[in-house]
């Protein structure tokens, strides 16, 4: 059966080929992606941008929903949109690479809720981000 968030992993967001992000894993409970940082990623003073870390949580937590309401008994693969995202920055760092990890917190046949952590360098939390997302 095909994995119903092959185009979204698979470089069928352009969003996710312009940032560099990688897929690691995407299943229906667990999704994890990285992105090594670039000078591109950083603001005028060397952090990495509050938008790029946003971007890999909801990037990550949107494949993970996908494939989630698609694995439910009778759910189907059509594309989610997130309509609501909670994110609290507790670090930084200026460089290196950030991993998201996203976890299912509830998937329903309207619904699907996913907490997604990233991290940076030596495990260190960068930011938790909350998402809500509903079929688009």
């Amino acid at each position: 059966m095909r994995n119903p968030s092959d185009a979204w992993t698979g470089g069928g967001s352009q969003f996710v080929t312009d940032m560099g992000m990688r897929y690691l894993e995407v299943t229906a409970e667990h999704a994890t992606a990285e992105l090594a940082i670039e000078d591109r990623h950083k603001t005028p003073v060397g952090a990495i941008h509050a938008g790029v870390l946003v971007g890999v949580a909801d990037s990550t937590a949107t494949a993970l929903a996908i494939t989630a309401r698609s694995a439910l008994e009778g759910g189907d693969a059509s594309f989610l949109v997130a309509i609501d995202l909670h994110a609290v920055f507790l670090a930084n760092q200026q460089g290196g690479t950030i991993r998201a990890e996203s976890r299912l917190v509830r998937a329903g046949r309207r619904v699907v809720v996913v907490r997604t952590v990233v991290t940076g360098d030596a495990g260190r939390t960068l930011c938790e981000v909350t998402t809500t997302h509903v079929p688009g």
